[in-house]
Protein backbone atom coordinates (compact mmCIF):
# COMPACT_ATOMS: atom_id res chain seq x y z
CA UNK A 1 0.00 0.00 0.00
CA UNK A 2 1.20 3.06 -1.15
CA UNK A 3 1.14 5.94 1.58
CA UNK A 4 0.18 9.50 0.33
CA UNK A 5 2.01 11.70 2.88
CA UNK A 6 4.95 11.06 4.54
CA UNK A 7 6.23 13.02 7.69
CA UNK A 8 6.14 13.81 10.48
CA UNK A 9 3.49 15.07 13.88
CA UNK A 10 5.28 18.12 15.91
CA UNK A 11 3.98 19.37 18.78
CA UNK A 12 6.12 20.71 21.82
CA UNK A 13 9.47 19.13 20.85
CA UNK A 14 8.08 16.36 20.45
CA UNK A 15 8.29 14.81 16.71
CA UNK A 16 6.26 11.71 15.26
CA UNK A 17 7.20 10.09 11.90
CA UNK A 18 4.69 8.99 10.35
CA UNK A 19 2.82 8.08 6.77
CA UNK A 20 -0.37 8.98 5.88
CA UNK A 21 -2.67 6.48 4.05
CA UNK A 22 -6.27 6.50 2.64
CA UNK A 23 -8.59 4.83 4.84
CA UNK A 24 -10.85 3.86 1.64
CA UNK A 25 -10.89 3.00 -1.94
CA UNK A 26 -14.20 3.75 -4.38
CA UNK A 27 -15.68 1.10 -6.06
CA UNK A 28 -17.99 2.41 -8.06
CA UNK A 29 -18.22 1.34 -12.26
CA UNK A 30 -15.66 3.61 -14.12
CA UNK A 31 -16.70 4.03 -17.76
CA UNK A 32 -14.65 5.65 -20.67
CA UNK A 33 -15.92 7.57 -24.00
CA UNK A 34 -14.79 5.75 -26.72
CA UNK A 35 -15.05 5.80 -30.00
CA UNK A 36 -18.17 4.09 -32.00
CA UNK A 37 -16.83 3.10 -35.36
CA UNK A 38 -13.35 1.39 -33.45
CA UNK A 39 -13.58 1.65 -29.55
CA UNK A 40 -10.81 3.93 -29.58
CA UNK A 41 -11.05 5.93 -26.25
CA UNK A 42 -11.72 9.63 -27.47
CA UNK A 43 -9.60 13.04 -27.12
CA UNK A 44 -11.24 15.41 -25.64
CA UNK A 45 -10.50 19.01 -27.76
CA UNK A 46 -9.85 22.46 -26.38
CA UNK A 47 -12.04 24.59 -28.14
CA UNK A 48 -12.63 28.30 -28.49
CA UNK A 49 -16.41 29.72 -30.30
CA UNK A 50 -14.50 32.49 -31.90
CA UNK A 51 -11.27 30.69 -32.91
CA UNK A 52 -12.47 27.05 -33.12
CA UNK A 53 -9.31 23.83 -31.77
CA UNK A 54 -6.70 25.09 -29.62
CA UNK A 55 -3.84 23.50 -28.88
CA UNK A 56 -2.03 23.93 -25.44
CA UNK A 57 0.55 26.70 -26.60
CA UNK A 58 -2.72 28.73 -27.42
CA UNK A 59 -4.52 28.72 -23.90
CA UNK A 60 -3.89 30.67 -20.95
CA UNK A 61 -5.34 30.88 -17.83
CA UNK A 62 -7.71 33.55 -16.44
CA UNK A 63 -9.61 34.39 -13.18
CA UNK A 64 -12.71 35.90 -13.18
CA UNK A 65 -12.97 38.71 -11.31
CA UNK A 66 -16.86 39.33 -12.33
CA UNK A 67 -19.34 37.86 -15.07
CA UNK A 68 -17.44 37.76 -17.83
CA UNK A 69 -14.62 39.77 -17.08
CA UNK A 70 -11.21 37.50 -16.79
CA UNK A 71 -7.66 38.09 -15.10
CA UNK A 72 -4.82 36.72 -17.29
CA UNK A 73 -2.08 35.02 -14.83
CA UNK A 74 1.14 32.98 -16.07
CA UNK A 75 2.25 30.08 -14.51
CA UNK A 76 5.08 31.04 -12.95
CA UNK A 77 2.70 34.15 -11.34
CA UNK A 78 1.19 31.47 -9.49
CA UNK A 79 3.86 29.40 -8.09
CA UNK A 80 4.96 32.09 -6.50
CA UNK A 81 2.20 31.37 -4.31
CA UNK A 82 2.30 28.15 -4.04
CA UNK A 83 3.07 26.84 -0.62
CA UNK A 84 6.05 24.70 0.12
CA UNK A 85 6.01 21.34 0.50
CA UNK A 86 6.40 20.46 4.31
CA UNK A 87 7.05 17.09 5.88
CA UNK A 88 5.51 17.86 8.86
CA UNK A 89 1.98 18.57 10.55
CA UNK A 90 2.24 21.09 13.05
CA UNK A 91 0.09 20.89 16.08
CA UNK A 92 -1.15 24.31 16.78
CA UNK A 93 -3.63 23.39 19.65
CA UNK A 94 -5.66 20.98 21.16
CA UNK A 95 -9.89 20.99 21.58
CA UNK A 96 -12.32 19.19 22.80
CA UNK A 97 -13.65 16.96 20.15
CA UNK A 98 -17.16 17.53 20.20
CA UNK A 99 -16.37 21.43 19.26
CA UNK A 100 -15.49 20.30 15.51
CA UNK A 101 -18.34 21.36 13.93
CA UNK A 102 -19.53 17.96 11.57
CA UNK A 103 -20.24 20.13 8.20
CA UNK A 104 -16.37 21.17 8.47
CA UNK A 105 -14.90 17.50 8.02
CA UNK A 106 -13.79 16.49 4.70
CA UNK A 107 -11.42 13.44 3.92
CA UNK A 108 -10.37 11.28 6.11
CA UNK A 109 -7.07 9.37 6.35
CA UNK A 110 -4.86 6.58 8.56
CA UNK A 111 -2.21 8.63 9.90
CA UNK A 112 0.54 5.31 10.77
CA UNK A 113 3.54 5.56 12.99
CA UNK A 114 7.02 4.60 11.52
CA UNK A 115 10.28 3.20 14.16
CA UNK A 116 11.29 5.90 16.17
CA UNK A 117 7.79 7.10 16.98
CA UNK A 118 5.98 4.13 18.16
CA UNK A 119 6.08 4.96 21.68
CA UNK A 120 5.03 8.63 21.20
CA UNK A 121 2.28 8.15 18.61
CA UNK A 122 1.05 5.76 21.11
CA UNK A 123 0.86 7.90 23.85
CA UNK A 124 -0.45 10.78 21.96
CA UNK A 125 -3.41 8.19 20.64
CA UNK A 126 -3.85 7.49 24.25
CA UNK A 127 -4.15 10.57 25.62
CA UNK A 128 -6.45 12.08 23.50
CA UNK A 129 -8.97 9.04 23.68
CA UNK A 130 -9.30 9.61 27.39
CA UNK A 131 -9.51 13.22 27.28
CA UNK A 132 -11.65 13.34 24.28
CA UNK A 133 -9.65 15.79 22.71
CA UNK A 134 -8.75 16.48 18.84
CA UNK A 135 -4.96 17.42 17.59
CA UNK A 136 -5.55 20.64 15.28
CA UNK A 137 -2.83 20.96 12.90
CA UNK A 138 -1.73 22.83 9.50
CA UNK A 139 0.77 21.21 7.01
CA UNK A 140 0.99 20.97 2.96
CA UNK A 141 0.23 18.29 0.43
CA UNK A 142 0.15 18.35 -2.97
CA UNK A 143 0.26 22.07 -3.28
CA UNK A 144 -2.04 23.04 -0.75
CA UNK A 145 -2.24 24.07 2.51
CA UNK A 146 -4.60 21.97 4.52
CA UNK A 147 -6.05 22.30 8.46
CA UNK A 148 -6.52 18.87 9.84
CA UNK A 149 -7.54 17.37 13.22
CA UNK A 150 -6.27 13.94 14.27
CA UNK A 151 -7.88 12.10 16.69
CA UNK A 152 -7.56 8.71 18.27
CA UNK A 153 -9.87 5.89 15.79
CA UNK A 154 -9.57 2.15 17.50
CA UNK A 155 -6.11 1.00 18.00
CA UNK A 156 -4.73 4.34 15.73
CA UNK A 157 -5.08 7.92 14.87
CA UNK A 158 -7.03 9.42 12.30
CA UNK A 159 -6.49 13.00 10.32
CA UNK A 160 -10.00 14.52 9.13
CA UNK A 161 -8.76 17.61 6.71
CA UNK A 162 -11.10 20.29 7.61
CA UNK A 163 -12.52 22.89 5.45
CA UNK A 164 -12.18 26.20 5.74
CA UNK A 165 -15.09 28.51 7.24
CA UNK A 166 -15.00 30.54 3.51
CA UNK A 167 -15.66 27.17 1.81
CA UNK A 168 -18.92 25.98 3.77
CA UNK A 169 -21.80 26.97 2.18
CA UNK A 170 -24.68 29.26 4.67
CA UNK A 171 -27.72 27.79 5.61
CA UNK A 172 -29.15 30.67 5.54
CA UNK A 173 -28.90 30.56 1.52
CA UNK A 174 -31.78 27.89 1.67
CA UNK A 175 -35.02 29.75 2.19
CA UNK A 176 -37.42 27.07 2.41
CA UNK A 177 -35.41 26.36 6.26
CA UNK A 178 -36.18 29.67 7.39
CA UNK A 179 -39.84 28.88 7.91
CA UNK A 180 -40.28 24.98 9.50
CA UNK A 181 -44.16 24.08 9.56
CA UNK A 182 -45.73 23.45 12.94
CA UNK A 183 -45.60 19.98 13.88
CA UNK A 184 -48.85 17.86 15.13
CA UNK A 185 -48.83 15.60 18.08
CA UNK A 186 -50.33 12.77 16.00
CA UNK A 187 -47.47 13.31 13.61
CA UNK A 188 -44.61 13.27 15.99
CA UNK A 189 -45.53 10.08 18.01
CA UNK A 190 -46.61 7.87 14.58
CA UNK A 191 -42.69 9.07 13.30
CA UNK A 192 -41.68 7.93 17.04
CA UNK A 193 -43.11 4.51 16.27
CA UNK A 194 -41.90 4.14 12.65
CA UNK A 195 -38.23 4.89 14.03
CA UNK A 196 -38.62 2.64 17.07
CA UNK A 197 -40.13 -0.31 14.44
CA UNK A 198 -36.76 0.31 12.24
CA UNK A 199 -34.15 0.74 15.14
CA UNK A 200 -31.29 -1.08 14.89
CA UNK A 201 -27.59 -1.47 16.04
CA UNK A 202 -25.38 -0.06 13.22
CA UNK A 203 -23.36 -2.68 11.02
CA UNK A 204 -21.57 -1.65 8.42
CA UNK A 205 -21.31 -4.53 7.05
CA UNK A 206 -24.69 -5.31 6.71
CA UNK A 207 -24.69 -3.06 3.74
CA UNK A 208 -23.31 -3.64 -0.01
CA UNK A 209 -23.38 -1.74 -2.81
CA UNK A 210 -25.79 -3.26 -4.96
CA UNK A 211 -25.94 -1.66 -7.61
CA UNK A 212 -22.14 -1.93 -8.49
CA UNK A 213 -22.34 -5.55 -8.23
CA UNK A 214 -25.23 -6.11 -10.68
CA UNK A 215 -23.90 -3.55 -13.02
CA UNK A 216 -20.13 -5.21 -12.91
CA UNK A 217 -21.62 -8.75 -13.03
CA UNK A 218 -23.73 -7.76 -16.02
CA UNK A 219 -21.05 -6.19 -17.38
CA UNK A 220 -18.89 -9.57 -17.25
CA UNK A 221 -21.81 -11.37 -18.49
CA UNK A 222 -22.03 -9.39 -21.53
CA UNK A 223 -18.68 -10.36 -22.46
CA UNK A 224 -18.90 -13.55 -22.38
CA UNK A 225 -21.42 -12.88 -24.86
CA UNK A 226 -24.27 -13.12 -22.97
CA UNK A 227 -27.14 -11.14 -22.58
CA UNK A 228 -27.17 -8.19 -20.53
CA UNK A 229 -30.03 -7.99 -18.76
CA UNK A 230 -31.99 -4.59 -17.37
CA UNK A 231 -34.93 -5.02 -15.47
CA UNK A 232 -36.73 -1.52 -14.91
CA UNK A 233 -39.21 -1.51 -11.94
CA UNK A 234 -42.20 0.83 -11.93
CA UNK A 235 -43.30 1.86 -8.96
CA UNK A 236 -46.77 3.77 -8.54
CA UNK A 237 -47.25 6.61 -6.62
CA UNK A 238 -50.42 7.62 -4.81
CA UNK A 239 -51.12 10.68 -2.97
CA UNK A 240 -51.86 10.74 0.99
CA UNK A 241 -51.09 12.85 3.29
CA UNK A 242 -48.68 12.69 5.91
CA UNK A 243 -50.13 11.36 8.38
CA UNK A 244 -51.90 8.42 6.01
CA UNK A 245 -48.03 8.00 5.11
CA UNK A 246 -46.99 7.64 8.21
CA UNK A 247 -49.77 5.17 9.57
CA UNK A 248 -49.59 2.62 6.29
CA UNK A 249 -45.79 2.51 7.71
CA UNK A 250 -45.85 1.33 11.05
CA UNK A 251 -48.72 -0.97 9.90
Amino acid sequence: MRALWKGSISFGLVNIPVKIYSTAESRGVKFRQLCSKCNTPIKMKKYCPNHGDLDNSEVVLGYEIEKGKFVIVEEEEIKRYIPKKTDEIKIVEFVDRDSIDEILRDKVYYVIPESGGVDAYFLLQYVLDITNKAAIGKFVMRNKEYIGAIIPYRSALILETLHYKDEVRDLDAFEILKSPPELGDEEIELAKVLINKLYRDFKIDEFKDEYTEKLIEAIKAKARGELMEVKIEEKKTEKKNLIELLKASVE
